[in-house]
């Protein structure tokens, strides 16, 4: 049974059910948020977590720090859950090098910074790390470059981590999700309007297109999505079986198609798969009815 979990990204929609979940077990969970609004949502909402503490993932040289003052005190660790992430979107051309920067940051650069603080914790016990990472870490969709590469790279430090935490009986767990009903769709919907709207001609006429597409995709996928309780399941489950945990979990019909496709496709059957225009469909079509 696991005695202490931490949940990176606790007040998240992935996040929060992850806590819940692990709450739920008896086991003792803390968390971390980004600021103190979300602090004060958490408690809330799970009034029964150990141990909170505000945490921003945007400036990982910090995260060290105060993970430290969280954990030293409290029981031994022996799972840990990152359930942070950001998903800008826009042409390779046009956006801002200061936007890859800051979601690698969040996506890639704060998660090497969470195992570093933990893997001794972790090696005393013989715990477990669960990543985060997403179908689009397998598969890389136009418009998302900055999101997908930033999970690429996690696919490979989670393989690094993986076999060199083997030795210790630490196990480093991927988990793979398609698209979940968290507020990064909700926000998506909201933000591709006003920002077609604001398009200038010149951009518009290049990448018009791709900004229709997407805004279809956030919009028509929404209600297929998978719900952020069923990713927390299989998050949870992986963290506390008694079996050895796999690897990879790809998670909805989605995920599950596509980490697939990525292992048995050539590069130009993938380029067909990812196009906006008829990604959506095709990946509803491997959707339950």
């Amino acid at each position: 049974m696991v005695s202490q979990a931490l949940v990176v990204g606790a007040a998240g929609g992935v996040g929060l059910e992850v806590t819940r979940q692990l709450v739920a077990t008896g086991c003792r969970v803390v968390g971390t948020v980004m600021d103190t609004g979300q602090r004060d949502a958490l408690r809330e909402a799970v009034p029964e977590i150990a141990g909170i503490a505000i945490i921003d993932c945007g400036q990982a040289d910090g995260i060290a720090t105060g993970l430290a003052a969280l954990l030293d005190a409290g029981a031994p660790l022996d799972a840990v859950a990152i359930c942070v992430a950001i998903s800008p979107y826009g042409p390779i051309e046009t956006s801002p090098l200061s936007a890859l920067r800051r979601t690698f940051e969040i996506n890639t650069i704060a998660d090497v910074a969470v195992y570093q603080a933990v893997i001794p914790h972790l090696r005393r016990t013989r715990g477990r790390l669960v990543l985060i990472s997403s179908m689009a870490g397998r598969v890389a969709f136009p418009f998302l470059g900055h999101y997908s590469a930033s999970k690429f790279a996690l696919e490979a430090l989670a393989d690094v981590m993986r076999r060199e935490a083997a030795k210790w009986g630490v196990d480093v767990i991927l988990v793979e999700p398609g698209g979940i009903k968290t507020s990064m769709i909700t926000d998506q919907q909201k933000t591709i309007v006003r920002d077609k709207a604001a398009l200038r001609d010149d951009v518009r006429a290049l990448y018009g297109d791709l900004y229709d597409a997407f805004d279809k995709a956030v919009h028509g996928g929404f209600d297929s999505a998978t719900p952020p309780a069923t990713v927390a399941a299989v998050i949870v489950q992986a963290l506390t079986a008694r079996e050895k945990p796999q690897a990879r979990y790809p998670v909805g019909p989605d995920a599950e198609y596509l980490c697939a496709a990525a292992r048995t496709q050539t590069d130009h059957d993938l380029d067909a798969i990812a196009r906006l225009e008829t990604a959506n469909d095709t990946l509803n079509a491997t959707s339950p009815a």
